[in-house]
């Protein structure tokens, strides 16, 4: 194991929720999942991947050049500003609320356990004809400001889902109204509905979270756990990390075939609580 570190071996780097910090892809492991973090305040490195760590005057560079090297990043980040788009605007064919005699929309919530409650609460609609034709709408709003929908096909229509025109760069979707103490970050919104029968949910609407979408998150909710869909695990392990910059985070890595979206109350609670008393399902930050 080599003993120094030359600069230019450390390549690129990325910022960290710790001012004082910046992380790299590790020269000892060779990790291209930027888990080599240093420290410029302590003066120390670690990486989370392979375990190597120690001080920085073991660089082949005097501290005070790596501080001026990496100084851009050391700058306050620009504060997200969320754009609320005054074009974004459901469908003229939707049918709101859905009742049974429209069949197959109206079972289709039924299987997926979405009560006439959640259905008002959420907005949730159908359309039979235009664009979005057998498909459930499923709205998102801020401040009751409508940012963003989308269309689930209820039939064997394809693709599955289709999406309003606008970027989801800023966009979750949240069970909730203000700030809580916990919440469970899941994929889609059908998972977040199921899951909010017994904890605050949040849908990234994805596999992946835009930095935007977690400067939302953070302003909602003082803790996470992390639940995406069991053919998702690589992700959430890296969505994991990069929350624990910023918030105190568990991971619910799930086994098996089933999604939140599929789970009943029973379950998720066990999942959520569990996960929330063991201390080795917290994500660390701290090297």
């Amino acid at each position: 194991m080599m003993k120094k570190l030359n600069l230019q071996m450390l390549g690129d780097l990325r910022r960290t929720g710790n001012k004082d910090q910046v992380r790299f892809n590790c020269p000892f492991c060779s990790n291209t999942k930027f888990k080599f973090y240093v420290n410029l305040k302590k003066g120390l490195y670690y990486c989370h991947r392979c375990g190597v760590g120690g001080r920085v005057e073991t660089f082949q560079s005097p501290l005070d050049k790596f501080k001026e090297r990496v100084s851009n990043f050391l700058r306050p980040e620009i504060k997200v500003v969320i754009r609320k788009d005054p074009e974004i605007m459901l469908p003229k064919e939707i049918i709101y609320p859905i009742y049974p005699k429209h069949g197959m929309p109206y079972r289709y919530l039924e299987r997926r356990q979405i009560t006439r409650e959640e259905q008002v609460r959420y907005r949730i609609g159908y359309c039979s004809s235009g664009n979005f034709e057998d498909r459930i709408l499923l709205p998102v709003y801020d401040d009751g400001i409508l940012i963003y929908f989308m269309g689930r096909s209820f039939t064997d229509r394809e693709p599955r889902y289709l999406n309003s025109p606008a970027s989801k760069e800023h966009i979750i979707f949240k069970s909730f109204e203000g700030k809580v103490g916990h919440a469970v970050v899941v994929e889609g919104v059908f998972s977040a509905l199921r899951v909010a029968k017994v904890f605050p949910a949040i849908a990234l609407l994805g596999k992946i979270m835009s930095p935007g979408q977690r400067e939302r998150i953070k302003e909602c909710t003082d803790s996470v756990t992390i639940m995406l869909d069991p053919d998702a695990q690589r992700y959430a392990t890296d969505l994991a990390w990069d929350m624990s910059y910023h918030l105190k985070t568990w991971i619910a890595l799930l086994e098996g075939e089933k999604d939140p979206g599929e789970m009943s109350q029973e379950e998720i609670n066990t999942i959520i609580n569990s996960r929330k008393k063991e201390t080795s399902g917290c994500v660390s930050s701290n090297p």
